[in-house]
């Protein structure tokens, strides 16, 4: 609000020193003064050079104001949106923020850990139906081709509980984790068939997870990510 108020300020301190000029070149006399034609005609042609300044000033005023708003408008786009506080009583009404931020980056822990292990039973308690019987092909393809994903050393970079919602009586948990770790597939001979463990893996993660009187199960998961150096 205050950057629009000084936009405005310039603009009208420009806008009034254009019309203060326009003002003063056209009631420009000499009364008390007996002018020659020649002087008349020089006085003229200073004036018609006056004019032409005023629409060059007010123009370079208003290039000055448009270069202000389209800096405003840049510094804008890159400051981020303050996040609307959620209710988190509608999942528990003795629920506490941060603890539940901790569970859901354990909840992430687990099931990478258990993914690592190629052992299916583990994720049992962590995921849905839907998840396990996708993580079980998954595991059961690693095996059958003798290799094993490793998910090792993860640091939470930032965890975020973005919305709340509720489908067929279900309470959901949609969250946000960014997190860094080594990611990389192996085979028998421990040979790294991709990723590399020479440098960790940069992922963001968009969860949605279930919950259901304070447990966690991970629902979906959704990653996008980046190799970086160590």
């Amino acid at each position: 609000m205050k950057r629009i108020k000084s936009i405005l300020f310039i603009s009208l301190l420009i806008f009034s020193i254009g019309i203060n000029k326009t003002y003063a070149i056209t009631n420009e006399e000499s009364p008390n003064e007996v002018l020659f034609d020649n002087q008349k005609e020089e006085i003229s042609n200073d004036n018609n050079l006056s004019y032409l300044k005023i629409p060059f000033i007010l123009l370079i005023g208003a290039g000055v104001v448009i270069l202000l708003i389209g800096n405003i408008n840049k510094e804008d786009k890159n400051i981020p949106l303050k996040q609307k506080k959620l209710d988190l009583t509608k999942l528990d009404k003795d629920i506490d923020e941060l603890e539940l931020k901790e569970k859901i980056f354990k909840l992430y822990k687990d099931v990478q850990s258990a993914r690592t292990k190629n052992r299916i039973k583990l994720l049992e308690p962590l995921v849905t139906n839907e998840l396990y019987q996708k993580y079980d092909q998954e595991i059961k393809k690693l095996k059958e081709e003798k290799q094993k994903i490793v998910i090792t050393d993860i640091l939470n970079e930032e965890t975020k509980i973005l919305s709340i919602e509720e489908k067929e009586e279900k309470k959901y948990i949609n969250a946000y984790l960014h997190v860094i770790q080594y990611d990389y597939s192996i085979d028998k001979d421990k040979k790294i068939l991709k990723g590399t463990n020479d440098s960790k893996y940069q992922a963001e993660f968009n969860l949605t997870i279930l919950y259901n009187n304070s447990e966690l199960k991970l629902d979906k998961m959704k990653c996008t990510g980046k190799w970086i150096s160590k």
